[in-house]
């Protein structure tokens, strides 16, 4: 289940897109740059009940790709970091992110709490 219990699903998101179309564009198409999806993100995150210090898209990225279990080579990949030990930054002391604004806006997005 998604935030407020309605049921999260990517296909409405995805419906009618091929695949090298992009997924987050503005009102004319173009795509969105980092600082309009960090302010979308941060308003979702307000909406939601967090406290949203500290939270990207890059941060919820890594959070929410090493929740799921992507392997920390993948989320390297995906990430951009020359080193693993960058990316080992996001998955280090997993207790210490339960109240990080990117684990718990990744656990929202996911259906958890």
């Amino acid at each position: 289940m998604g935030w407020r219990g309605v049921p999260w699903r990517p296909e409405p998101l995805l419906e009618g897109r091929t695949p090298s179309e992009p997924l987050f564009v503005d009102e004319e198409g173009r795509l969105c740059d980092r600082w309009r999806l960090t302010t979308a993100l941060r308003r979702a995150a307000t909406a939601a009940g967090v406290n949203y210090a500290g939270l990207t898209p890059h941060t919820a990225r890594a959070t929410a790709a090493l929740d799921a279990g992507v392997s920390l080579v993948d989320v390297q990949e995906l990430l951009g970091h020359a080193s693993p030990v960058t990316t080992q930054r996001y998955n280090r002391g997993r207790r210490k992110l339960d109240s990080h604004a990117a684990y718990r806006m990744a656990s929202i997005f996911g259906g958890g709490t």
